[in-house]
């Protein structure tokens, strides 16, 4: 009987340990699985474009709610508990897409403004924003509030203008995208009535 050196052995049985892993891992469904994880944006209708140009308007920031202040989408169990879903995320910061939704519809809304979420954007007006709620709930509706407040900027920096929009909507209380849906039309609800409410030289 020939005699095989002791390393071979060992590189025969670990060879052999490998393909038998590989079997079960076959066997066991152990393959790499697709990321559940799903993104949303919120889509506002792109603005009218108006040669009639008769002011701009900063959208210059926008505060979340700390409970709102997080990539995962929030649905309220009760009044006094919400839930994260975890495999629902919004695609860019909440607060970043609030800022660039309400700009377009704040300028859709009134097609003769110039309406940007651009930090660098010079305006002789900024709205500034507090978001209070943008959720749905485990019963089927859905919910915006948010305080406004219209300031002057330059050296007359002021408020010249504030108040609240409280805006009610419904889903399915189980398609997280029918959900995102609402809040958009919400969101463009609110923005119709902020623009109405303002008063721009």
């Amino acid at each position: 009987m020939r005699h095989v050196p002791q390393p071979f052995q060992n590189l025969r049985c670990i060879a052999g340990g490998l393909l038998l892993s590989l079997s079960l891992c076959g066997c066991f469904g152990l393959s790499p699985k697709p990321d559940p994880t799903r993104f949303y944006v919120l889509t506002a209708e792109p603005p009218q474009q108006n040669t009639n140009h008769k002011g701009d308007l900063a959208v210059r920031r926008v505060e979340l709610s700390g409970y709102l202040d997080s990539s995962q989408i929030v649905v309220r169990v009760n009044p006094h508990e919400v839930s994260y879903r975890g495999l629902h995320r919004w695609a860019s910061p909440l607060d970043q897409m609030l800022a660039q939704a309400f700009a377009d519809a704040l300028q859709r809304a009134q097609p003769e403004w110039r309406v940007s979420p651009d930090r660098s954007f010079t305006a002789p007006f900024a709205l500034e924003l507090r978001v209070l709620r943008f959720e749905g709930d485990a019963t089927g509706s859905a919910y915006l509030a948010c305080d406004w407040t219209l300031v002057r900027e330059g050296d007359g920096r002021g408020v010249a203008a504030s108040g609240r929009v409280v805006r009610e909507g419904s889903w399915d209380g189980n398609n997280i995208g029918t959900l995102v849906d609402t809040l958009t039309t919400l969101l463009n609800q609110a923005a119709t009535e902020i623009a109405a409410a303002i008063k721009m030289p």
